[in-house]
């Protein structure tokens, strides 16, 4: 119903500012029954009222009242509607104090009501202030249709824009309320002075705040032009009764106008229109048949039963790990199993690992990030074994072992979602994947009511986020956020890509360390038991050999190696492709085995190819589409072959209860992108798609880098000549791309190369980086603060022996040794376009500076040279030193905190006598005291070339800013020195003074922070020599 805007105000403005007479008798409190029994302990109908003014309406209309109090709740009336021999209505009546000022309040009286009184309904009966005078006026009902929440916000001066929810009335009042005002009158003496009319489409908007602010009031009805009334019950309301699964609605008579214009709002008009609200809500309710079939909350729910379910089927299902399904006696006890995680500190260490290590019981502990970390993210590689301490976390939990050191066991529940099975919400995914299947639809709405109920007391462990597609991520970002179950505990897995994403919502990020060579080596031992001779192989091939050492961090690569070992008796590959490929000849002869068909020689891969390749085809569709598993239709016509049985393929686990049908899903990710790179390569081999195409695919660096890695590896192994063109068409398209997709395109290229190590030997490595480095065609290369190694740098020193453009290079923040190092410089001898080279903060020692000072004492076009904080050492000054000697071309050397000491130092001044070249020297930092000084200052004697000198943080003294000083006399070249933080005093700034009337060069000296007593009687010194700017 609506009103039509004129003839309602001609009839206000008939009352003379003050609404017309009742027609009904309103009690005061003095008139309030006081209990001689007991209160029921069900109601149908609770009633919410903040002012005594609308308590009293709703009290006029309740028969047989009377008053209890109510632990929890205070003093709650009660009465009934209806014939009290026959049906009624049970009704409870409460009157709770101020919204306004207590925020929230309703929403903590509801949810204390429905555990005392348990009713089926609950409505907010009182006044409200209207928002549209052309539709209402004063006295009108507004009947809730719908509401919508504003968020509570401090009122400022400046325009601030806020969002809400908008929500329906609960479905039963929904059918209910289009005939809520059928046979009602409104209790008036006269209805000549004001027809009360009752809107059953009102919108509310509701907060926890009263609007004052004009501008706050204007920018809510801009944005909500469709609101009827504004309130601050209802959001509260709203809130509590979705959470327990009760009907609500809101009926409040309008009292006021929200413009703040209205003159005639008072107590009277607050008191009408409670009394017309109060009038309206109990004609709803005279039909006490209406309500006997609304779900009522009788009994308490008790979870137990299906908490022991979840229980059993965690200890059935996660008891024992098998992550190697072709080989059945490989499995361990998860008592066995532990995972090291490292804290990772975002703000302090730029997202890196720090060297803080957390059990798996302390990661709710609060650090100084968060005082009470709700959510954790757990970040790892692939493999590393985040989903084995997911299973361990609920194991652990099932089992209730080792009580006292297990944080899980305090949780009521602890619910194991595995992100890829998801298909709808969180509510589908608990059902699907751990409610047993006979649960009834009334027993699983309860249960997740409980867990509504009892959010504190609940662990969510989201495993596999990285598995889930871009379309489904928001999902679990808000579950992270907590805009789902928000004082649910969150432990979530994820590989480092995907975990970036939701990085920010995260109160703590943990990262899984893998393992250590202690670590490996006790693996490997536990696994050969029964064969004790093939574990020293193992260990001592991983001891020596780097790259298989790195590859062994990883838990499950470990385990592989020990299986490939068992198989092969100690043979081992070079590259993580090649692994992967063994084992794949592993589990199709242990496949042929178990079937009794005869042995083959070495193309068992060759015999398999059809099958493989559909595995792959299947493996790259679903990765392109962000699926890990898919359903038995696709294997076509491979479906009745042996291609399910090869052991490849798991089966999901105990099924779907909404996708009935089997499906598939490969053992892990890793496995899915090897066989998605052999579909690849065997494409790119028979030239049905082109390497320009693999090239152009920005996937392949990002989300599908796993994929790139692979196909390089087995195109190396299986034609040479294609995987040197896959080099050239990156590099091609690395030219065209923005300096961030460079950088992040060659390190994947660094990589890639790295991948196709062969165990022949050979120059496959060599040329590989020859064919890339003939086709780049950038200035400038940046790769700082990364994972670059000895491997890494060798491999760009081969990629710099083809290339003639670039002139850049920055590695710095690596960890390149020495081995890069004398890879760099071997590349600087034949290299004739690199000018700039800057290897500072890595870990270079004297054998790598001695390598690249025997690259400048050779013809190489190296301008400028930053090896700033290394390990560079007495011994690398002076290797650096004999190739400054005949070196031309450098003019910019920079070593400062590299431990130098006089010795290295004094080593540098002698080759500085011969250099020609030099410009620019910075020493800072590096202990050379008053000898290293004076040497310098000796060669400064010689040098005609050097401009800028820094060798702050030195110690020299006034002995040795006496010797640089002197031979300032003479140097003609030198226009900067900087000698600040080297406990000069007094004696020394005065003879530089002294010395300094006489040079004709210096344009800018650094004294600053050193022990000179009086400024102003130093400064009084340098007085004549105004062509210096002295910076004290």
């Amino acid at each position: 119903m609506s009103a039509g805007h004129n003839r309602g105000e001609r009839t206000l403005n008939g009352c003379h500012n003050n609404p017309p007479e009742l027609s009904i008798d309103i009690p005061g409190m003095r008139d309030l029954t006081v209990a001689a029994k007991e209160y029921p302990s069900q109601t149908d109908i609770l009633f919410l009222t903040v002012e005594e003014c609308e308590f009293l309406s709703c009290y006029a209309h309740l028969q047989n009242p009377f008053r209890y109090y109510v632990q929890d709740l205070g003093h709650v009336c009660f009465g009934i509607v209806g014939n009290e021999e026959g049906a009624h209505v049970k009704v409870a009546l409460i009157m709770y104090h101020g919204s306004s000022s207590v925020p929230g309040n309703s929403l903590i009286t509801v949810k204390n009501a429905a555990s005392k009184l348990r009713p089926k309904a609950v409505i907010s009966v009182g006044y409200c202030s209207g928002l549209n005078r052309e539709k209402t006026k004063l006295g009108d009902v507004i009947v809730s249709k719908t509401l919508t929440t504003y968020p509570s916000k401090v009122v400022l001066d400046t325009h601030e824009y806020s969002t809400g929810i908008r929500t329906v009335v609960s479905r039963n009042f929904l059918n209910l309320i289009k005939h809520i005002a059928d046979g009602w009158d409104a209790p008036l003496k006269s209805h000549e002075t004001l027809e009360v009319e009752v809107h059953t489409d009102g919108e509310f908007l509701s907060g926890p705040e009263k609007i004052s602010a004009d501008w706050r009031r204007a920018e809510l009805l801009q944005r909500n032009p469709q609101a009827t009334a504004i309130e601050t019950e209802g959001e509260g309301l709203f809130t509590a009764a979705f959470d327990l699964g009760i009907e609500w609605l809101l009926v409040k008579g309008i009292a006021d106008f929200a413009d703040g214009t209205d003159s005639r709002s008072s107590l009277h008009w607050k008191r009408f229109a409670s009394v017309m609200a109060a009038s309206v809500a109990f004609n709803l309710i005279k039909d006490p048949y209406v309500f006997n079939d609304w779900p009522s909350d009788k009994d308490p729910f008790d979870p137990t039963e299906i908490i022991e379910n979840i229980r059993k089927s965690y200890k059935v299902r996660e008891g024992r790990l098998a992550p190697f399904p072709w080989c059945e006696q490989f499995h361990f006890s998860f008592d066995d199993i532990y995972t090291r995680l490292k804290v990772v500190y975002r703000k302090n260490t730029r997202g890196k690992a720090t060297e803080r290590v957390v059990t798996m019981s302390e990661i709710f502990n609060p650090h100084e990030e968060c005082g009470e970390p709700r959510t954790v993210l757990i970040e790892g590689k692939p493999g590393m074994g985040k989903t084995t301490y997911c299973k361990k976390v609920v194991f652990d939990w099932a089992t209730g072992k080792h009580a006292t050191e297990n944080c899980f066991t305090n949780f009521l529940m602890v619910l194991l979602i595995k992100c890829r099975d998801v298909q709808s919400d969180l509510s589908e995914a608990i059902d699907d994947q751990l409610l047993p299947r006979d649960v009834g639809d009334g027993q699983r709405k309860r249960f997740f009511d409980f867990i509504r109920q009892n959010q504190s007391k609940v662990l969510l462990v989201l495993d596999g986020l990285d598995e889930v597609s871009e379309e489904k991520l928001p999902l679990f970002s808000e579950i992270i956020q907590g805009r789902v179950l928000p004082t649910c505990r969150v432990v979530a897995t994820a590989r480092h890509e995907a975990g970036v994403k939701v990085r920010k919502f995260c109160d703590t990020l943990l990262e899984v360390e893998g393992f250590t060579a202690k670590d490996a080596q006790s693996f490997i031992t536990r696994f050969f038991r029964e064969s004790p001779q093939l574990a020293p192989k193992l260990t001592e091939r991983l001891l020596r050999d780097e790259n298989l050492k790195d590859i062994a961090a990883n838990p499950l690569n470990t385990a592989l190696f020990c299986l490939v070992c068992e198989e092969f008796n100690g043979a081992f590959p070079e590259s993580r492709m090649a692994l992967y490929m063994l084992i794949v000849e592993c589990v199709l002869r242990r496949y042929r085995a178990k079937k009794e068909l005869p042995e083959i020689g070495e193309e068992i891969v060759q015999l398999y190819e059809s099958q493989l390749k559909h595995l792959g085809w299947i493996a790259l569709r679903g990765l392109h589409k962000d699926n890990l598993d898919f359903d038995e239709k696709e294997l076509g016509n491979h479906k009745s072959s042996d291609l399910p049985g090869f052991g490849f393929l798991s089966v999901q686990p105990a099924g779907s209860k909404l996708r009935p049908s089997k499906r598939y899903a490969f053992l892990h990710k890793s496995f899915q992108e090897w066989f998605a790179a052999y579909h690849l390569s065997c494409q790119l081999q028979n030239e049905e798609i082109s390497t320009d195409n693999i090239a152009a695919d920005r996937r392949y660096r990002h989300q599908l880098k796993e994929v790139l890695l692979f196909t390089c590896g087995m195109l190396a192994q299986r034609c040479e000549k294609t995987a040197m063109t896959l080099m050239k068409s990156i590099a091609t398209q690395l030219n065209q791309e923005t300096e961030r997709e460079l950088a992040g395109g060659l390190r994947i290229v660094v990589e890639c190369i790295n991948e196709c190590k062969n165990d022949g030997g050979g120059n496959l490595e060599i040329n590989l980086a020859a064919s890339f480095g003939s086709a780049l065609q950038v200035k400038s290369v940046s790769l700082r603060s990364g994972e670059m190694n000895d491997d890494g740098a060798v491999i760009l020193a081969n990629v710099l022996k083809e290339n003639r453009t670039v002139t850049n290079l920055n590695l710095s923040r690596n960890n390149i040794g020495d081995d890069g190092a004398t890879g760099l410089a071997e590349a600087l001898k034949s290299n004739v376009s690199l000018k700039e080279l800057n290897l500072s903060r890595n870990k270079i020692g004297g054998v790598g500076a001695a390598s690249l000072g025997e690259a400048l004492n050779g013809e190489t076009s190296l301008e400028v040279l930053d090896l700033r904080e290394n390990k560079i050492g007495e011994a690398g000054f002076e290797a650096l030193a004999e190739g400054l000697k005949s070196n031309s071309c450098l003019t910019k050397l920079s070593l400062f905190n590299n431990s130098a000491g006089d010795t290295g130092v004094t080593a540098l001044a002698k080759g500085l006598k011969s250099n020609s070249s030099l410009k620019e020297l910075y020493l800072f930092s590096n202990n050379l005291g008053d000898d290293g000084a004076a040497a310098l200052a000796d060669a400064l004697s010689y040098s005609s070339c050097l401009t800028l000198l820094y060798l702050c943080r030195n110690r020299i003294g006034d002995p040795g800013a006496a010797a640089l000083a002197l031979c300032l006399k003479d140097n003609a070249s030198l226009k900067e020195l900087n000698l600040s933080q080297n406990n000069i005093g007094d004696a020394g700034v005065t003879t530089l003074a002294e010395c300094l009337q006489q040079n004709t060069s210096l344009e800018k000296l650094y004294l600053n922070d050193n022990k000179i007593s009086n400024v102003g009687v130093a400064a009084d010194c340098f007085k004549e020599i105004t062509k210096v700017v002295l910076v004290w």
